[in-house]
């Protein structure tokens, strides 16, 4: 049984508005944030209070972005909620979609297994992190994971976890026994794998993203199969949410010794309003000229996932062409802050202020591209397709972590792309020879 009619509008609790809702109201909190409160806990000045020039910014881009969603429903084929036929039903689990996933899964373990022998557990463990030490660690740890190519591949997990759950609860619904155990042991293995080295090393977001996905695979199920509830969906995202609140406490609470009394609670007020506030105290500083990246002007931040591409990414280096770039990492982002008088505490740039980096006033014009490539990925989501799946979770992810950097594209979007492509042109092969040697069996049969 598949969605009706008037269910179809529960989709839009999933969509990109939703999110959006909340990442506009994180910087419309940022706008009217008491300056003395930010520079009590922050202890720098605040540049983000009732600054018109940056929400001027803020709206230019999102009315770009708004824009270009526009003109993909204008372009775009309506979405196909239906399947046309027995071949689009179902999606089993393929020799595509296991292979893909024992790729993963042995790196997953690989990775996990080269980290250990490192020591970067036990090293973890012993240093009693701040959130900036902790994400500077977890990209030394990436880094050198990419000379294996085994963090790229890591990231890429997080991406393809929700496909494996989609191709689970299709199987649930309407697979054999055979079906259930196969699509289930693929994701348990793959988000095991994924979930525990990342649980260890304290990296939120990238244990978030997959959860987030997995979440709107559940949703988008419950409306296609019409057995969506709203007050359950209320009930399952509040505890969503307050979980991720819960994690996110509780790691600083542990991180800053205030468990132990080493500090009070001041210091947890000081990485709540870091964390949610700051990135647009950064943004506002930028606009009037107070704060400048070097390397500004040429686009970086928005093709990183270019230069990051596997194999080519030996051949083209980014500042070998394009000169100086701007900071990327935690540690070379604290260097600048510092540089031009800052507090180098908090170094997350909200997406609007990525593109302010790359293209100044001009930075508006990406959010066209940004608004068209989502209505494309929420088109596609709906429609359960693989390309669906995996981009509108990184989109979605993205618009919900506006203040907290520019996660879409991703740095790894290149190496997501190369597997994507594999795994949809794989499965279109072999479900069609599937499907057609069906038919010819029926067809025979009748006759």
């Amino acid at each position: 049984m598949h969605s009706s009619t008037e269910q179809r509008w529960l989709y839009w609790l999933i969509s990109p508005v939703a999110w959006a809702s909340f990442s506009i109201t994180i910087f419309i909190i940022s706008f009217f944030f008491p300056p003395f409160t930010f520079e009590r806990y922050i202890h720098e000045p605040y540049h983000g209070f009732l600054n018109w020039w940056s929400a001027l910014y803020t709206t230019l881009c999102l009315v770009a972005c708004v824009f270009g969603w526009w003109f993909f429903t204008r372009v775009a084929p309506p979405v196909r909620y239906e399947p046309r036929n027995q071949f689009e039903a179902y999606s089993p689990v393929t020799l595509v979609d296991l292979g893909v996933g024992m790729v993963l899964f042995m790196a997953n373990l690989a990775f996990t297994y080269g980290i250990w022998k490192e020591g970067a557990f036990q090293q973890l463990a012993n240093i009693g992190q701040s959130s900036e030490e902790a994400a500077a660690f977890f990209e030394e740890v990436i880094a050198t994971a990419d000379e294996k190519g085994l963090g790229s591949l890591l990231q890429l997990s997080g991406l393809i976890i929700p496909w494996f759950y989609w191709l689970r609860i299709q199987a649930i619904q309407s697979g054999s026994g055979t079906d259930r155990l196969v699509a289930s042991g693929l994701f348990c293995a793959v988000f095991v794998s994924y979930l525990f080295p990342l649980m260890l090393l304290g990296k939120r977001n990238s244990v978030l993203i997959p959860c987030f996905g997995i979440f709107l695979v559940w949703f988008m199920s419950r409306v296609k199969y019409g057995k969506v509830n709203p007050v359950k969906f209320a009930l399952i995202l509040i505890v969503f949410g307050v979980s991720v609140f819960a994690m996110f406490f509780m790691v600083e609470v542990i991180r800053n010794g205030i468990l132990a009394g080493e500090k009070d609670l001041s210091e947890l007020w000081t990485r709540v309003i870091g964390y949610m506030i700051a990135p647009y105290n950064q943004q506002g500083a930028m606009i009037m000229g107070d704060l400048e990246f070097p390397g500004g002007g040429k686009g970086y931040y928005w093709t990183l996932w270019f230069w990051k591409i596997p194999v080519l990414q030996h051949f083209m280096d980014a500042e070998a062409i394009l000169g100086t770039v701007p900071p990327y990492g935690v540690y070379e982002r604290c260097d600048v802050l510092e540089a031009n008088g800052f507090i180098p505490h908090f170094t997350a740039l909200s997406i609007f202020a990525n593109s302010f980096v790359d293209f100044g006033w001009f930075g508006i014009a990406p959010f066209l591209a940004y608004g068209f490539v989502g209505a494309f990925t929420w088109k596609r989501f709906r429609e359960g397709t693989v390309d669906g799946i995996v981009l509108y979770t990184m989109f979605a992810y993205s618009v919900l972590e506006w203040r907290g950097n520019l996660l879409f594209p991703p740095p790894y979007f290149g190496v997501a792309l190369i597997v994507l492509t594999a795994l949809g042109m794989g499965r279109w092969i072999l479900r069609t020879a599937r499907f057609n040697h069906k038919r010819m069996y029926s067809s025979a049969a009748r006759n």
